[in-house]
């Protein structure tokens, strides 16, 4: 039992071993195997350009190029696989002819089916020996349906046909039934109450009575002003207090934004800061000259408007364009203004190199106080 456990023990450490060391080998490749780059451009009246980035023997790389106003990029993985980023390739759409479900021309459609799956009764089709029913009408002698409708709309009304002689006219009893009088129409003509025929005191009781709710009537408009304007002077004080409360806020904020600036201005002129400030130019600089392409060639034509402007352009370039590897042809055109040529460039660059500029500010005691005043801890 005990060496059951030991065997699958070792066999533990050999894996966690196998993925240590993968990682490792991992990190080392990040860091020490090179990016590499190579661009190049072109322009005989229109500009070309075209691009490759790849990593680690051009397992992973990736293209660009922009010709004729048109810009292609796309991934690689293991040196065949190619996963286009732009533009998207959109799958082209089938064609009419093989479109399922698409009826030819031409094609006899089929008659509507009803719920049970069986074709339409009107749809179906008639026996082609029997006539139409108007051709049986017309050979049997009969009328046309024109004058039989004309028949029709000549026979009297049911209704009236129904009315009985010994009656009088509808016109006549419906005359009789307005000249009834209405319910509402004998209510009013019913005795007016006792009150109104007792006399004048009860009318002078009534006017007592309205004078009354008049005054009244004013004394609550009087309170009800009275009110309003109560609120209005409170809302009026109360605009007034935010308007002070505002204004103090922002006296507030703008005392803070002095006092910032005065602080930030502190730290900037201390000595630690521009120290700080000259290591970091110095590691930027480390890395652009880093960058920069190792390997330039190409030929260049060149010329401006001022004959004076090319020439000092080109002592300019004759004077801080002169690196080691560059094998740059350069021709002014002191008589037209031109730019033609070609040009290619290579270079690399390592994670190692970021790593280390980045590992030199970290430890750097300068940096370290900078970031502790910019917090202000």
């Amino acid at each position: 039992m005990l060496h059951i456990v030991l065997f699958v023990l070792k066999l533990l450490g050999i894996l966690l071993l196998a993925v240590m060391i993968l990682l490792l080998l991992a990190v080392l490749a990040v860091l020490l195997v090179p990016v590499r780059y190579r661009a190049r451009a072109k322009r005989d009246g229109t500009w070309r350009f075209s691009g490759r980035l790849w990593w680690l023997a051009r397992i992973v790389g990736a293209d660009i190029s922009w010709e004729d106003g048109k810009l292609k990029a796309s991934a690689r993985l293991f040196w065949l696989l190619r996963i286009p980023l732009y533009p998207r390739e959109e799958k082209a759409p089938p064609a009419p002819g093989r479109q399922r479900g698409r009826k030819k021309k031409g094609s006899p459609s089929k008659p509507p089916a009803q719920e049970g799956g069986k074709p339409a009764a009107k749809e179906r089709a008639k026996p082609a020996g029997k006539p139409a029913p108007a051709a049986r009408a017309e050979e049997s002698g009969s009328l046309p349906l024109a004058q039989q409708g004309a028949k029709a709309v000549q026979k009297p009304a049911p209704a009236a046909r129904a009315e009985d002689p010994g009656r009088p006219p509808l016109a006549q009893q419906g005359a009789k039934a307005i000249q009834k009088p209405a319910p509402a129409a004998r209510a009013e003509e019913s005795p007016q109450p006792a009150a109104k025929r007792a006399g004048e005191g009860p009318e002078r009781e009534d006017g007592r009575q309205g004078a009354g709710q008049e005054s009244e009537s004013l004394w609550e408009k009087m309170v009800r002003l009275a009110g309003q304007l109560r609120e209005k002077l409170a809302a009026c004080a109360a605009f007034f207090r935010d308007m002070r409360y505002t204004f103090e806020k922002f006296c507030a904020k703008i005392a803070d934004i002095r006092q910032n600036i005065q602080y930030y201005t502190e730290v900037l002129q201390e000595e630690e800061t521009r120290q700080a400030f000259g290591l970091c130019r110095e590691e930027l600089l480390r890395l652009v000259r880093h960058v920069l392409p190792r390997k330039v060639r190409g030929n260049i034509r060149f010329g401006l408007e001022d004959p004076a402007a090319t020439g000092q352009l080109f002592g300019l370039y004759c004077a801080f364009c002169q690196f080691p590897g560059w094998e740059l042809a350069v021709e002014p055109d002191f008589e037209q203004p031109v730019l033609e040529g070609e040009l290619e460039i290579k270079g690399k660059a390592r994670g190692a190199a970021v790593l280390r500029a980045g590992w030199k500010l970290l430890r750097s005691r300068d940096i370290r106080h900078l970031i502790r005043r910019l917090r202000r801890e």
